[in-house]
């Protein structure tokens, strides 16, 4: 036979002075009873039925009509990390200068508590319970769904729920015109590409559309601007992709809403970050980055033409393409940072191999060169190839 342990089912706790000290007794009497109690429904030690008789009491001084002895009793409370639901709760409804330290402070806010507090809450509480450092994901979520911009701008600056993609990309749809917002999830340095990505065709659309309603969109100079600052924009995003996947989403993600262009790839790929030209050509053409790479490092396994070709991308383009590639493979550059190379110093090594190198190219083709390189470079390239292309053109 088991021996059954033996189950106290009736409690050993002298309850019935307390009912009468809480009607009756003095401020300092109720304080010292809800220390007391508050210091044994605590105790673990303490058998479960005990506890639950001495619970009703405890809530009643919760609830109590002074201050001071509310305040006392959550003090002592505020610590512990196994207080009761119903404690939680009705310390919760309290008021703010009791609430919201024991909110923000603790351990027993945890999981679904903080949902449920965050729901029936007001801001201030939210507040408290957006900052958490223990955040629960489910509030995360019903913030990024539904919180308004103040509770949103905390959640975002608390740590613990840094980096959580769908919720970025919950915020952004919702907030994409609130310039605080925005700004504060572009200083993100984990913010997803695809945010990015969407918020340059965001703020270009605005400015195509306020052009267009000023009568101002048809001027050649205006569209220009607009399609230099997206093509720039856009650069800059791709350029801060930390791998291959994160980069081939971007690129994919800026396809579909349409900006994706041969000059963006073009002026990425002349300012040393050949990795998005990679990305572009292996995504038009229906192919992996990987034989792309492949070309580039061993032409007679894979057609790099034929690549280029299958992706759409201007045929005049292509011995620029094929230049800025065979750099990049000479001088090792993986990746879309550049290989350390500044924009100028790499536009220089381009210009060298466009004015010297391939030898069956004639003076006009290295003319056209140049000129291409102006268009899609920096500044200080895009001079020196405008006098390169002078100089070839005279020669020529």
């Amino acid at each position: 036979m088991f021996l059954r342990k033996k189950v106290q089912c009736t409690p050993s706790l002298d309850v019935s002075v307390f009912a009468e000290l809480i009607e009756n007794g003095t401020v300092t009497d109720r304080m010292a009873l809800g220390r007391q109690l508050a210091e044994f429904v605590t105790d673990q030690d303490v058998p479960e039925v005990d506890r639950e008789a001495a619970m009703p009491y405890l809530l009643r001084l919760l609830d109590d009509p002074v201050k001071a002895v509310r305040s006392g009793i959550v003090h002592m409370l505020t610590p512990n990390k196994w207080l009761h639901p119903d404690i939680v709760f009705i310390i919760a409804a309290d008021e703010e200068d009791i609430a919201l330290p024991f909110l923000k402070h603790s351990p027993s806010v945890t999981g679904r508590r903080q949902l449920a507090i965050f729901r029936a809450g007001d801001r201030a509480r939210r507040l408290v319970i957006a900052g958490r450092p223990d955040l629960d994901p489910a509030v995360a979520d019903f913030i990024a769904m539904e919180g308004d911009k103040a509770v949103v701008m905390t959640l975002l600056d608390n740590p613990a729920a840094a980096g959580c993609e769908r919720n970025c990309k919950r915020i952004y749809v919702r907030f994409r015109d609130d310039a605080d917002v925005v700004h504060r999830l572009l200083e993100m340095d984990d913010l997803p590409l695809e945010i990015r990505v969407a918020h340059v065709a965001h703020v270009s659309g605005r400015m195509r559309e306020k052009l267009k309603h000023e009568g101002l969109l048809p001027a050649l100079h205006s569209v220009n601007f607009v399609d230099e600052a997206e093509e720039k924009a856009l650069v800059e995003v791709f350029a801060r992709a930390r791998s291959d996947d994160q980069l081939a989403s971007a690129i994919a993600f800026a396809s579909r809403k349409d900006i994706l262009t041969p000059a963006i790839l073009l002026r990425a790929a002349c300012h040393g970050h050949v990795a998005v030209l990679e990305h572009g050509l292996a995504f038009l053409a229906g192919v992996s980055v990987r034989k792309v790479r492949v070309a580039r490092h061993r032409p007679g396994l894979v057609s790099l033409r034929g690549i280029y070709r299958r992706s759409g991308l201007p045929e005049g383009c292509f011995m620029l393409v094929r230049t800025l590639l065979d750099i990049a493979h000479e001088k090792g550059i993986e990746g879309g940072g550049g290989g350390g190379y500044a924009p100028s110093e790499f536009g220089l090594l381009v210009l060298e191999r466009i004015a010297t190198g391939y030898e069956d190219l004639g003076v006009a083709d290295r003319a056209v060169l140049a000129e291409l390189l102006a268009e899609f470079a920096d500044e200080e390239t895009a001079r020196l190839a405008l006098r390169l292309q002078d100089g070839l053109r005279i020669a020529a």
